[in-house]
């Protein structure tokens, strides 16, 4: 079962912050990234069993966020989600994660 976040970043983000955002979000002690696209990176946590399993895909674009869940522990999803949120006001935006 996956859980998904969705929001609008308000104001919208640039290009290259939304980019910017992508690489912070990889640059998290706790996570491994697996997967990276333009505008999408896919996460491990370095704590579970299967490490390398991608557990967490992140889509950033200017004006959507995606942050979706897939067997991970709740206190895993709130630390990305966390730190997804720090890196969007990082950017100058501001942007409510809503659970789908």
């Amino acid at each position: 079962m996956s859980i998904e976040y969705i929001g609008t970043p308000k104001p919208p983000l640039s290009n290259e912050s939304a980019a910017m955002i992508i690489e912070k979000i990889g640059e998290v002690a706790e996570v491994a990234v697996v997967r990276k696209a333009a505008g999408e990176v896919g996460l491990a946590f370095r704590a579970n069993e299967n490490a390398e399993q991608e557990t967490a895909t992140i889509t950033v674009s200017t004006n959507q966020v995606y942050a979706g869940f897939h067997a991970c522990h709740r206190d895993q999803r709130e630390l990305v989600l966390l730190y997804l949120k720090s890196a969007i006001e990082e950017e100058g935006s501001e942007c409510e994660l809503d659970e789908e």
